[in-house]
């Protein structure tokens, strides 16, 4: 029997979705715990299988245990060392001051090598041109050396002493034996002043010495032989820083010569 006479009202259809939504969501959550039991299970396992052994545990308490005694000795020994701030920033100081001395350091090395690799090339270059001046020196060398050669397989050289008559004339024969010293008359005969005799090194030096004593009214003639052809270079180098009229002529060491004259 109806209750009123209004419209009824079925409430089948809310309770049919909100049936439906609880059964989803109870077999959503069971699927969930499904697979949340089949993963634990798997953890478990895993864990089991990868786990410390006892072995390794107590390994790891035994190295646990030492790294805690080795810290309490650090511990201890940085008490002992215990610095204090002003301390530490004057060894900041001087650990500076040492970076920038070696920084200086670093920079005269570099400074010092560049100058030296400018002196090695400045030297080699010297080296090559005082190379070519040998050579060519040699060559010149070999040169009065055939030419003494030639002269020397000559017996007797005949020199006509004309010519500086306005001058005091003089004629130095390097001869091995004494290096004699001659000075000419106005008629062209020679008269021997002096006879350098010892050693090659004490008969430059008093050659030399007389050169010094010559001035520009001279005139020296030098008879150059084997055994003194880097004296005679000497010589005639003093001679000319002097402004003095000179001349030479190479002879064999033991050939015989005569002076002559015009006049």
């Amino acid at each position: 029997m109806r209750r009123g006479s209004g419209p009824t009202i079925s409430l089948f259809s809310f309770q049919d979705i909100i049936t439906s939504v609880m059964g989803i969501l109870i077999f959503v959550a069971l699927m969930l715990a499904l697979r949340l039991v089949h993963a634990t299970g798997r953890i478990v396992e895993a864990l089991e299988q990868s786990g410390p052994r006892a072995e390794e545990i107590r390994q790891l308490e035994e190295k646990k245990a030492e790294l805690i005694e080795e810290h309490c000795r650090l511990k201890e020994k940085m008490q002992a060392l215990e610095v204090s701030p002003d301390e530490v920033a004057a060894l900041r100081r001087q650990v500076q001051e040492l970076e920038n001395r070696l920084a200086e350091l670093e920079k005269q090395t570099e400074n010092l090598f560049g100058g030296f690799n400018e002196k090695m090339r400045a030297a080699v270059d010297e080296i090559a041109s005082l190379k070519q001046r040998n050579e060519q020196l040699e060559q010149q060398l070999a040169s009065v050396d055939a030419q003494l050669q030639r002269l020397g397989k000559m017996k007797d050289l005949t020199f006509n002493v004309s010519g500086f008559e306005g001058f005091n004339r003089y004629v130095l024969d390097l001869h091995k034996d004494g290096w004699r010293l001659s000075q000419l008359s106005a008629t062209g005969e020679a008269r021997t002043i002096a006879v350098w005799q010892g050693p090659l090194a004490a008969r430059e030096s008093q050659a030399l010495h007389w050169c010094k004593q010559r001035g520009s009214a001279d005139y020296v003639f030098i008879l150059v032989r084997p055994s003194a052809i880097d004296s005679s270079r000497k010589i005639l180098e003093q001679l000319r820083s002097r402004n003095i009229a000179r001349g030479f002529e190479p002879l064999g060491e033991d050939q015989k010569f005569h002076l002559t004259s015009d006049s």
